[in-house]
């Protein structure tokens, strides 16, 4: 997983990016 945005973990909209990226990371690697 390449790490674009460094962001605070205790900001809830960088909890919600990370989330996002980690399921479409996840996905990808299915293929």
């Amino acid at each position: 997983m390449i790490n674009i945005l460094i962001v605070e973990d205790d900001l809830p909209i960088s909890n919600l990016i990370k989330h996002n990226l980690n399921i479409i990371n996840y996905g990808m690697a299915e293929y």
